[in-house]
């Protein structure tokens, strides 16, 4: 049975379902800061993506020479954790690979998620075990949805360090190309109307090398929310048309080539663990 936990730090107030170990809500002071939804929208507000990020070319991909078939960013978020530690303002949540998993995914594995919450901003550990006695292949990332007050037109992401430019990788049908388009910024600053054209709407990424490991979402010259990413390789923003959110999602892996030969080894930007070890991934959310 799913349920909501509650963390709280001074005005500071944070809801997860168990389910996924999504955040629903974040808010300072009252305020929102997560996506709610609504008709005709996207319906989700921060899953997380594992074992896969993105969509696989035809919905499979071939490991030791067998088929698997799975759906879009993994199945973490479809399932149901277990609240393995839940205090005031911190809780962690466990999913353990078995007999259902095992069928998508043929890795024995551990993957916590855990939540920090201080006042005006929210740490998320990703902690990823390989229990298997063979390298893990996998990818793992963020979805997180904030709530835009205005429309997107006033809004801008800023970079920490000094960008002149970014690459945006330009995909087909959403699948990974080896083609860029070069976007230029204006004072670290990226115009978000400028990057989310009705062409690409839905269709648009910020791939590594960025110097930068951490965002800044501006309403005009107004900073509202910081994004640290330190333990990622590549940042994706995505919209729709006409909606109210950006997603800023810290990815480790990309969606498939378009010309993959889907093959798990081969898959683009794949994630490497060593039998019987672990690795930590920290992102953080900081309301300003």
């Amino acid at each position: 049975m799913s349920k909501i936990i509650t963390l709280q730090n001074g005005n500071t107030v944070c809801k997860i379902s168990t389910i996924g170990a999504e955040i629903l809500s974040l808010t300072v002071n009252g305020e929102e800061k997560m996506w709610q939804g609504a008709d005709g929208f996207w319906a989700g507000k921060a899953p997380i993506l594992f074992p896969i990020c993105g969509r696989l070319l035809g919905g499979y991909y071939t490991y030791e020479g067998a088929r698997y078939e799975i759906k879009t960013h993994g199945f973490f978020k479809a399932l149901e954790t277990e609240v393995v530690n839940e205090e005031k303002s911190t809780a962690t949540f466990l999913l353990e690979s078995n007999e259902e998993t095992l069928k998508e995914y043929p890795f024995e594995f551990k993957f916590r998620v855990m939540y920090k919450l201080l006042e005006n901003s929210l740490g998320v550990y990703f902690f990823v075990e390989n229990h298997s006695d063979k390298t893990m292949l996998y990818s793992v990332g963020c979805h997180e949805g904030y709530a835009l007050k205005g429309d997107l037109s006033e809004y801008y992401i800023a970079f920490e360090e000094d960008e002149n430019s970014i690459d945006r990788t330009i995909l087909e049908d959403n699948f990974t190309t080896t083609k860029k388009e070069v976007i230029s910024l204006s004072g670290n600053r990226l115009k978000l109307t400028d990057y989310f054209k009705k062409e690409n709407y839905g269709d648009s990424m910020v791939v590594a090398p960025i110097k930068s490991k951490r965002v800044t979402l501006m309403r005009g010259d107004e900073e509202e929310l910081s994004v640290y990413y330190k333990d990622f390789e590549s940042l994706v923003l995505w919209t729709q048309v006409g909606a109210n959110f950006i997603c800023i999602e810290p990815w480790n892996g990309l969606p498939d080539a378009v010309d993959t030969d889907h093959s798990l080894e081969n898959k683009v930007a794949v994630q490497k663990l060593q039998p019987k070890s672990s690795i930590t991934l920290y992102h953080s959310i900081t309301i300003i």
